[in-house]
């Protein structure tokens, strides 16, 4: 056991250190490579929510039949205005969250197989953003 192994978690504080420079040169690090599916059950699924939240358009060609399949899926719509833009952009906001809810549910890293319900949350929410991947911008 090494002197600073005895007195604490310093090799715990150091790798932190050195990702925490690895994510401000590359903008990930090894610890994020190691462990792909826990990023995005938790990096990435509070990175949408933020998106869902902060948000200020929708993409162009945004439709009913999208919103319908996540009302269906679950999420209660928001009162929407008469305005048809205002009604786009209120959808989008909703399928955002939803997607980041379908990834928060896919429960990441696990010991243990992940459940058919964590398959059925993971694939929707990659399905959501291979269909909007060039739709996902603030």
């Amino acid at each position: 056991m090494s002197f600073f192994g005895r007195y604490g978690k310093f090799n715990d504080i150091k790798n932190e250190i050195h990702w925490f420079f690895q994510r401000g040169r590359k903008g990930y690090c090894d610890k994020d490579i190691w462990e792909l599916n826990t990023w995005f059950a938790e990096t990435f699924s509070q990175m949408l929510m933020e998106l869902s939240e902060k948000t200020i358009s929708y993409p162009p060609g945004f439709g009913d039949r999208d919103y319908k399949e996540i009302v269906d899926n679950g999420i209660n719509s928001q009162a929407v205005s008469e305005d048809k833009g205002e009604d786009e952009y209120l959808k989008w906001k909703t399928a955002i969250k939803k997607a980041a809810e379908q990834f928060a549910a896919t429960g990441g890293y696990s010991y243990r197989s992940p459940t058919e319900e964590q398959k059925e949350n993971r694939d929707k929410a990659f399905e959501f953003v291979r269909k909007h991947f060039y739709d996902l911008w603030w």
